[in-house]
C-alpha cells in the first residue's frame, strides 16, 4: 500500500516491485538497460533505495512481531506537522471467531 502511494504521488520513479526486479536482472541485461537511458548514477541510487525499502520492511516486521499493533498512521507531505495526506490503519485486535450452535439428538 505504502509503495503504491508513494508511486502514484511520484515519490518514488517506479513502483517498488519493478524497481527490485529491474536491479536483480542480470548484468546483461543492465547493461542494456542503461543504454535505454538508466546511468551509473541512477543504477547507484536505484540500489541504494531497494537496500533502504528491504531494511524498512524488516523494521516494521520486527515492531509487528514484537508488539500489539492496534493502528498505523501514514503521514505524507514537508512535514509531521503539516502533512498534506495522512492515512489510518486499523487492525483487528483479536480474531473474528463464529460460533455455531449445535442441538443434541
Amino acid at each position: 500500500l505504502l509503495s503504491h502511494i508513494l508511486y502514484t504521488r511520484g515519490v518514488i520513479p517506479c513502483p517498488t516491485s519493478q524497481l527490485l526486479t529491474t536491479l536483480e536482472t542480470s548484468s546483461r541485461e543492465r547493461k542494456e538497460h542503461e543504454c535505454q537511458g538508466w546511468s551509473k548514477r541512477v543504477h547507484t541510487q536505484a540500489t541504494k533505495c531497494a537496500s533502504q525499502y528491504h531494511q524498512m520492511l524488516q523494521d516494521v516486521l520486527t515492531i509487528f512481531t514484537s508488539v500489539k499493533v492496534k493502528r498505523v498512521l501514514i503521514t505524507l507531505g514537508p512535514s509531521f506537522v503539516h502533512p498534506k495526506e495522512q492515512y489510518v490503519l486499523l487492525f483487528p485486535t483479536s480474531p473474528v471467531v463464529t460460533q455455531t450452535a449445535t442441538t443434541p439428538l
